[in-house]
């Protein structure tokens, strides 16, 4: 199916399953599934997707699964988080804190940080990604919860090697 054809079928069954942003939903899980942004999305409406992949992300969503869940990373600060069930989904209520917190630990040299129960690691990982010379200690206690995060700090040592 053209991608076209795929993006607005999927706003028409998200809709009809009562989610509120569909349009912004459906590109989201356009662009985890087949790797396309809108950008691309918008530029090659010819390009074929499978619909039956996305059809299925479409029902794990309308069944209630968090967008963040299907789509398995979310962006907080800047930076992208791996999600997954039994950890919280970072929310922008969160990174007024982060910008607090930031505000505050500038003044400190040599800052110490501690993260506990961090699930995702956003906001020790962020802090620690944008404090320098800080040292930051995260912990997790849950197995499912550090996982998770054990993925999100792979990736973040490869920005901050």
């Amino acid at each position: 199916m053209k991608i076209s054809e795929a993006y607005s079928l999927a706003v028409s069954l998200l809709e009809n399953g009562n989610i509120e942003n569909a349009s912004f939903e459906a590109d989201c899980l356009i662009e985890s599934l087949f790797f396309v942004d809108r950008i691309k999305r918008i530029n090659h409406p010819e390009n074929e997707v499978d619909f039956e992949k996305l059809d299925g992300a479409i029902k794990k969503r309308i069944s209630g699964i968090p967008l963040q869940y299907i789509v398995g990373s979310w962006d907080f600060f800047g930076y992208s988080y791996k999600v997954g069930e039994g950890v919280l989904i970072p929310r922008p209520e969160t990174e007024l804190l982060v910008e607090k917190s930031i505000e505050l630990i500038k003044a400190v040299k040599n800052p110490v940080i501690y993260d506990l129960c961090a699930g995702t690691g956003c906001i020790g990982l962020t802090l620690a990604g944008e404090i320098k010379n800080s040292t930051v200690y995260l912990f997790e206690k849950a197995r499912r919860r550090l996982s998770i995060f054990l993925k999100t700090l792979r990736a973040f040592q490869m920005q901050f090697p």
